[in-house]
């Protein structure tokens, strides 16, 4: 569709000169304390193993982000593992167990669960697949049933045998299955053992031989060979320890005997504190937490609503995720979270458009977020502009497109989101004067600033990791800086500078070591070099790759959540991949082209995509077939390259 004299909604906001000294008072601002932001997350169907599968769940994480789950099909269920970057992959079921579930997960040691003869853990044994192969654990001679719950870097494996009263928690461990015996100071034991970090601590539920009818969370530390309890909330005689991170953390449930419980998190330091509940339940269970003390579960109301808990506030899970998804973690009594790694990818299940799936929620790292994303679905859109006007074409509804007249046409292009809403805001600099003019999407205010100078490069996007693009400018000389105005604790409106690169150097944009921040880095072609210094420790990296004729190109072609390095020559794009430092290539466009680089399907990828008199050509990097979309027209300016160099 190509944009006429008329579109379906359009917003004219007149534009004043506005006459300023285009001077800013360059000063280094003063660090200033964290403070929450509500998170923002991208939501992921993790899918079924074969087509034909009715249903699956997400049932646990790794430490790195690694999925685990099964898939529901007739007669059987198959255990998954899934990645960010891999997908979905199904894993052999044991010879004679029909239904098999994976819970837990190390990136070497392995991946545990269990393998059943029916749908009710009927005959389970406790099962490990590694390279691709599927073994059971031994069991503990005289037994005939267990469970594998968790596995840690050192390959020990924590589970349970038996059933009913019998059932012991187990340690699986250099080929041989030992029953934990150590009891705590009451006489407590291990019921089951529910998950091990890598320090060998372990947590689960235990039996007070005291008191039956009360549950014990119970902890014991493989190497002192000790044991005791986390403890109860007020109000509560007991809890159930479900999780713990390699930092010690320990999550779970505290209640009164068999009651209701509600979420708690509990560390060495600072005890058991309870976890406020979402809004409008009434109970609930912390479920998996991480090695910064992020916790997630599922608490209760008349529905099941998966929560997150980020060491302050609670946020129903069901409220962090795009509009119009066609995820349900509202209404229903199916959803949970059952866990969430150390970058923060949280694991569970939801209804898609009627059916349970198991889901993965990736936080939108907020310098490598979606980015020209107007409508707020976690995909680009098309989108250009011409003769001051903005023509949208939004992915939630292709079939429609709008303008909006903001900016004139010799402004330059900044569209960023600067208000946090998770959509993009439609921007201009107007270099002239030094003004950022911005139309915030939230609520269709428009923002000036003054900010910049003539001959500034445009480098905006989030240097203090909010979740809020800042105004950002490189300024080139025999000592380059990159200049912003941080939006984090900044009411005074102070402007970092940080010294980087030389003259002759060409700014790159982009979060290339994945903190949610970007970082100062140049391209120097006089020595075909890469200049990176990190923001989250300061490092620095030098990357010799490209000619200085290249093109160059950012984004996270890989999905791993950090910008790669990316050049275009000839028709080809050189990619640098961050997560395995592995170059791929792809034969895409013309050296006339526009890049137009975004991820125009959704998948947390970006995608190879160029721009040609008004028709858009993108490789998806999900099925990696190619999509073309007309839209605009020859003489336009595509918004998906405005930061192009």
């Amino acid at each position: 569709m190509k944009p006429q004299n008329f579109f379906a909604t359009f917003l004219t906001l007149i534009l004043f000169s506005f006459q300023s000294f285009a001077q800013i008072n360059f000063q280094t601002s003063k660090s200033a304390e964290n403070i929450s932001t509500t998170p923002q997350y991208q939501i992921f169907e993790i899918g079924v193993v074969q087509a034909g599968d009715s249903s699956s769940q997400g049932l646990g994480v790794s430490a790195s982000g690694a999925g685990f789950g099964r898939s529901f099909r007739t007669g059987g269920t198959q255990a998954f593992s899934w990645t960010n970057g891999g997908g979905i992959i199904g894993l052999p079921n044991l010879s004679g167990r029909a239904f098999c579930l994976s819970v837990g997960g190390d990136d070497v040691a392995g991946i545990v669960g269990t393998c059943s003869t029916t749908s009710f853990g009927s005959g389970r044994l406790p099962i490990l697949w590694k390279n691709g192969l599927v073994s059971q654990l031994p069991l503990p001679a005289g037994q005939t049933i267990g469970d594998a719950n968790d596995i840690n870097a050192s390959g020990v494996v924590v589970g349970s045998v038996n059933g009913g009263s019998q059932q012991r928690g187990v340690i699986y461990s250099n080929g041989t299955a030992n029953v934990i015996t150590q009891t705590t100071a009451n006489g407590s034991f291990f019921l089951t053992a529910f998950k091990i970090n890598n320090s060998g601590r372990v947590v689960g539920q235990g039996i007070d031989p005291t008191n039956a009818a009360r549950n014990v969370g119970i902890v014991y530390d493989i190497g002192s060979s000790s044991a005791f309890e986390v403890g109860a909330l007020p109000n509560a005689n007991g809890a159930l320890a479900f999780d713990i991170s390699n930092t010690g953390f320990v999550v779970g449930s505290s209640m009164q005997n068999q009651g209701s419980g509600r979420p708690f998190i509990w560390s060495q330091a600072s005890g058991m504190t309870e976890i406020p509940l979402p809004t409008g339940t009434s109970s609930g269970s912390a479920r998996g937490v991480n090695s910064s003390g992020r916790a997630v579960g599922t608490a209760s109301s008349t529905t099941a609503i998966p929560f997150l808990y980020d060491g302050t506030n609670t946020y129903r899970l069901g409220d962090l995720i795009p509009a119009n998804s066609g995820w349900d973690l509202l209404n229903n009594t199916s959803s949970g979270a059952l866990g969430i790694s150390d970058d923060g990818v949280i694991i569970g299940t939801g209804i898609l458009n009627g059916q349970a799936r198991a889901f993965a929620m990736v936080p939108v790292n907020a310098a490598n977020k979606t980015v020209f994303d107007f409508d707020g679905d976690g995909k680009t859109d098309a989108s250009v502009f011409r003769n001051g006007t903005w023509y949208i074409n939004p992915s939630l509804n292709p079939q429609s497109f709008y303008g909006i007249q903001f900016g004139l046409s010799t402004d330059k292009l900044a569209p960023a989101d600067y208000d946090g809403d998770g959509k993009t805001d439609v921007a201009v600099w107007r270099e002239s004067e030094g003004n950022f003019y911005i139309l915030n999407s939230s609520n269709n205010s428009v923002r000036t600033e003054n900010f910049g100078l003539a001959g500034d490069v445009l480098t905006v996007g989030d240097w203090d990791g909010d979740g809020k693009a800042d105004l950002s400018t490189y300024r080139e000389g025999t000592q380059s800086n990159f200049y912003y105005r941080g939006s984090l604790n900044n009411p005074s409106g102070n402007i970092t500078y940080l010294p980087w690169g030389v003259t002759g150097d060409k700014a790159a944009r982009g979060d290339f070591d994945g903190d949610g921040k970007l970082d100062a880095a140049v391209y120097r072609g006089s020595n075909q070099t890469w200049y990176i210094r990190n923001s989250s420790n300061g490092q620095i990296t030098y990357t010799p790759f490209g000619l200085s004729s290249d093109k160059r190109i950012s984004g996270d072609f890989d999905g791993d959540g950090k910008t790669d390095i990316c050049v275009f020559r000839d028709g080809i794009w050189y990619i640098l991949q961050s997560s395995d430092n592995q170059t791929v290539y792809h034969n895409w466009g013309l050296n006339s082209d526009t890049f137009v680089t975004g991820d125009y399907d959704g998948d947390g990828k970006t995608d190879v995509a160029v721009w040609r008199n008004g028709t858009y050509y993108i490789l998806n990097s999900t099925s990696g077939g190619a999509n073309y979309n007309n839209f605009g027209a020859t003489g336009d300016k595509p918004v998906a390259a405005a930061f192009v160099q």
